[in-house]
This record gives structure tokens, C-alpha cells and sequence, in this order.
């Protein structure tokens, strides 16, 4: 199983990869918030 610590690094990979991509901050963080609340709902969290 993959520790949080590895999740929230290769998220912050993903994340500086896509904004060089589309130079676009606010998008970014839009799809990051997008991905936190399937990754809770899939871990049984709420948000």
C-alpha cells in the first residue's frame, strides 16, 4: 500500500507537470480539489 507522504508527492509532481502544461494555476488547483474529494469519498471520508 502506498503511504500518504508518497500520494502527496507524486500529487505535487503531477500538479507542477500540469501547470507547465497549461500555464494555468487556477485550473490546476481546481483539479487537485476535484481529485481530494474522489479520493476521500473512495477512503470512506467525508469531506
Amino acid at each position: 500500500m502506498t503511504s500518504k507522504s508518497e500520494l502527496v508527492d507524486e500529487l505535487g509532481r503531477i500538479a507542477k507537470g500540469h501547470v507547465v502544461e497549461t500555464g494555468d494555476v487556477e485550473e490546476t488547483l481546481a483539479a487537485l480539489d476535484e481529485v481530494r474529494e474522489r479520493v476521500r469519498s473512495v477512503a470512506g471520508e467525508s469531506p
